[in-house]
């Protein structure tokens, strides 16, 4: 999970997400607040005890009790008793379905945005096309316009400057800007964009 290796290696503020994000994770506040105890006790252990959760929240032992069963039910929280060097047993706790949601939800409003911006831009593309050719596109070039915007490895400067190269030739067509987009899209690419644009997403939301 990319959120929770930033999270491990790079100290990622997840608690900023939560108190933010916690209604769209479908989390009541109380929940939430739980939520982020837990965080607090992950930084130093795994060990789960109903007396650290109250050290950090304003609810008593049976409240926190609730809201534990109720992240558990929601998703949120797995517990599972394990060994340790001792031989004894204990209970500890995993928060790994809870970065798997923030990392679903943060990837959403990404592609949600990305594909807000590919319709505009696709919009203006088709216009500049057709006054450059001096007809209406068809189906089959409109579909090839709207390819070059949803693939994550085009960006939007590099499909104008293909096109402003194309359109200033005496004869093109927009399946020969496709192949140039498709040909030139592979070669010096050192860093994943979509990787690059997910990253660039979180740290903007916190």
């Amino acid at each position: 999970m990319l959120i929770k290796q930033i999270y491990d290696e790079y100290g990622l503020p997840i608690e900023r997400i939560i108190n933010k994000e916690y209604k769209r994770l479908g989390l009541k506040l109380p929940e939430a607040m739980v939520l982020l105890a837990l965080f607090s006790i992950y930084e130093r252990r795994r060990t789960f005890t109903i007396n650290a959760i109250s050290k950090r929240v304003e609810y008593n032992r049976q409240e926190i009790g609730e809201l534990v069963s109720s992240l558990m039910e929601k998703g949120f929280l797995e517990m599972k008793f394990e060994l340790n060097k001792d031989g004894k047993e204990r209970e500890v706790f995993s928060l790994d379905k809870t970065f798997k949601k923030i990392e679903k939800l943060i990837i959403s409003d990404y592609q949600s945005k990305k594909d807000d911006e590919a319709a505009a831009h696709i919009g203006k593309m088709i216009v500049i096309l057709e006054e450059a050719l001096g007809r209406v596109l068809s189906a089959f070039e409109m579909d090839l316009i709207r390819n070059w915007y949803l693939n994550d490895e085009l960006s939007h400067e590099t499909i104008e400057l293909e096109v402003e190269k194309a359109i200033q030739k005496p004869r093109f067509s927009i399946k020969y800007i496709d192949r140039i987009l498709m040909t030139s899209k592979i070669e010096d690419r050192e860093v994943d964009p979509k990787t690059a644009n997910i990253l660039e997403s979180i740290y903007k939301k916190i």
